[in-house]
């Protein structure tokens, strides 16, 4: 443990090394020993804690371990794509929901999302990379990434209607197909509102949200986070660019 590079480092330049940094190892490593493994997989950057396993597997169960470890999905600013970062895309999302979060990934992970997450020749996917974003529009390329992978999960049916629900949607401006419709009658201060539909998790994030001009009632913009709002039957409300719900 103590010869590992990041701990070398910081000891040479007097930096504090905590106790739970050697244990989160420790106790990755005898996940191993306890699950009696023969292979773990985990991203590159798990590389050193895996390794920890394969060496407890040999000192206690006289048994290798191997590992293989599978590049992070990261953009260049190597901020990764996952939970840790609160950007986490599931695998068990709606289809259309998992249409529109792919969509919005940003353009400069198209390429290593096709290479990593879809069956797509790698020669096709670098000849991609080269014409975006001159001859190919990188929408364009997130489209096919989207029904490629949304295919993959849910069939091809599935991801042609999500694409034509994205298109509806987010390019010619219209309301989805299916809406939630929530019985709620009374007047609200806008806020409130929002949390009693569940369209947000908190008021703080309902101002957040209202602030930065993502509410719309009917269609009009509602930027007055001291605004009430007053329910009647068939209202739409929309927050951000996927979350819907009609009052009934």
């Amino acid at each position: 443990m103590i010869e590992r590079d990041l701990f070398r480092e910081r000891e040479k330049s007097g930096q504090d090394i905590f106790v739970n940094e050697f244990f989160y190892p420790l106790l990755q490593a005898y996940d191993s020993v306890a699950m009696n493994v023969d292979l773990e997989v985990g991203g590159n950057d798990q590389m050193f804690n895996m390794m920890m396993g394969r060496k407890l597997m040999r000192n206690m169960l006289h048994k290798e371990k191997f590992v293989m470890t599978t590049p992070l999905l990261v953009d260049t600013a190597g901020k990764k794509i996952g939970k840790t970062e609160g950007n986490v895309i599931a695998l068990d999302s709606d289809p259309n929901e998992l249409f529109g979060m792919i969509m919005n990934l940003s353009d400069d992970i198209i390429a290593k999302c096709f290479e990593l997450l879809t069956e797509v020749p790698m020669a096709e996917i670098e000849e991609m990379e080269k014409e975006m974003p001159g001859k190919l529009n990188p929408r364009d390329a997130k489209i096919r990434l989207a029904k490629e992978i949304v295919t993959l999960l849910f069939g091809v049916e599935a991801a042609d209607k999500a694409a034509a629900e994205f298109e509806k949607v987010f390019s010619r401006k219209e309301l989805p197909e299916n809406i939630a419709e929530i019985e709620l009658s009374g007047t609200f201060p806008l806020p409130q509102f929002l949390l009693e539909l569940r369209l947000v998790s908190s008021n703080s994030e309902a101002r957040r949200l209202i602030s930065a001009g993502a509410v719309e009632i009917d269609g009009a913009r509602c930027g007055d986070h001291k605004a009430t709002i007053s329910t009647h039957s068939g209202m739409i409300i929309k927050v951000g660019k996927r979350r819907f719900a009609k009052i009934k």
